[in-house]
């Protein structure tokens, strides 16, 4: 019996699904979501709760349409995808699950949307922001 190794989705890939997911041809968001159905789910984990994050009402059903077992998997961990995601409760689920290096990606992730806030309510006269959050032990 010949075995497959699931795919992992990670640093080196992420943005690939994202890019897929995010795309205005359906087609392609389904095409990752099978893919990321298929994919090891904690391995993975870390960066599958980043891209359920990334999607709105639409892109969340589509998901719920197309993804039925991940959603499953997802919802077991106490995520309804009907409801927003922080990132708080990622770091939460991850933080003693998954690797530092993962757990890092995803608060990179957070920095990036932070400082992008941060400009939006007004600090917008700062040309560069050096912002490094590291997880509390």
């Amino acid at each position: 019996m010949e075995t497959t190794e699931r795919i992992k989705v990670d640093i080196n890939n992420y943005e690939n699904f994202w890019s897929m997911l995010n795309s205005s041809d359906e087609g392609n968001a389904v095409v990752a979501l099978s893919i990321l159905e298929n994919a090891d789910f904690r391995e993975s984990l870390p960066y599958i709760l980043l891209l359920v994050k990334s999607q709105d009402g639409s892109g969340r059903q589509l998901w719920l349409n197309n993804a039925s077992k991940l959603t499953k998997k997802i919802e077991t961990l106490g995520i309804n995808l009907g409801t927003s995601l922080s990132y708080k409760v990622i770091i939460e689920i991850i933080k003693d699950k998954c690797s530092t290096e993962a757990t890092q990606f995803v608060i990179d992730k957070f920095t990036i949307i932070l400082t992008k806030y941060l400009i939006k309510w007004g600090f917008d006269f700062v040309k560069d922001l050096d912002v490094k959050l590291t997880l509390k032990k």
